[in-house]
């Protein structure tokens, strides 16, 4: 089970945040990885993903000042260790907002959280 507060997953959260909108990728993909990376570098996946929603809603950043909102859905631990996921919509410099998701993860009696995709909400 997830053993973080909501307040530890917005710290996480507002720091993933930073790191893309600062563009450190590579920092980004080392602290947080990234699932639909799909045989593509990592640093490269996150950068193009971020910088394609970014052009779809016509903005050039994240808004610096607001971390955004976020929803945990918990599940029942799968056999793969999934506990939940967490939709982090993170305000664009426009108004316009994009979704990053996340899943947490435990193993070995830690907790993971592995960024699943960046997009923009459906």
């Amino acid at each position: 089970m997830i053993q973080l507060t909501n307040d530890e997953i917005g710290e996480l959260l507002d720091s993933a945040r930073i790191m893309l909108h600062q563009g450190k990728f590579e920092e980004f993909a080392d602290k947080f990885g990234y699932a639909v990376a799909l045989g593509r570098n990592l640093v490269v996946a996150i950068s193009a993903d971020y910088n394609a929603a970014l052009e779809t809603v016509g903005a050039s950043g994240l808004n610096p000042r607001d971390i955004g909102n976020f929803k945990i859905s918990l599940i029942d631990p799968t056999n793969i260790g999934i506990n939940g996921i967490v939709e982090h919509i993170v305000k664009a410099d426009n108004g316009r907002e994009l979704l990053i998701e996340y899943v947490f993860s435990g193993s070995d009696g830690k907790n993971h959280i592995t960024c699943e995709q960046i997009g923009v909400l459906p």
